[in-house]
């Protein structure tokens, strides 16, 4: 990956009111806990995105991000009101000024937030990609539905990018 790589997810610990996420979050948390230790260990920023809604107050419980995530407090935390991360939000600038290049989507719910921000991402001039496995929603067939409709990359194929970079590639 030519310029700096980032990694966006989305992972708040409530969802959709009334339903049982904790099955759904699960499922993708270990892909993407593996990719966000990758970027660290490469030294690249990580983005943790926080929907903020009337059902989900910004700093209410269900605001928060979900336990099992990898954060920490010199990751970049930014909350939105909007399924795409970069409308009226920050995110653009702060990405800009770290010369990020290339973004790497996951978290939830695949269809809408995950969905979004990766369209609005390429609107933006990115080379974003969704990370296999690191997505999720109610329905396998909306993360499916997802994958077919963006480039997307295994967590194998991401370690690749980075050996391929250390190498001299890009």
């Amino acid at each position: 990956m030519a310029g700096r790589a980032a990694h966006l997810e989305a992972v708040s610990k409530r969802l959709i009111a009334g339903h049982n996420e904790a099955d759904v979050i699960e499922s993708a948390l270990p892909i993407i806990n593996k990719a966000v230790a990758l970027f660290r260990s490469e030294g690249l920023p990580i983005a943790h995105i926080q929907h903020a809604s009337s059902k989900k107050p910004e700093g209410s419980e269900s605001w928060m991000i979900y336990e099992g995530v990898d954060t920490t407090d010199s990751d970049f935390h930014i909350s939105k009101s909007f399924l795409d991360a970069f409308w009226q939000t920050q995110l653009d600038s702060h990405l800009s000024s770290l010369d990020v290049k290339a973004l790497i989507v996951c978290g939830f719910l695949s269809e809408h937030c995950v969905l979004s921000t990766y369209r609005g991402a390429i609107q933006r001039g990115y080379r974003a990609r969704v990370l296999e496995g690191g997505i999720a929603s109610l329905s396998d067939e909306m993360t499916e539905f997802t994958l077919r409709l963006c480039e997307h990359v295994s967590l194998d194929g991401l370690g690749s990018m980075f050996t391929r970079r250390e190498n001299g590639a890009r």
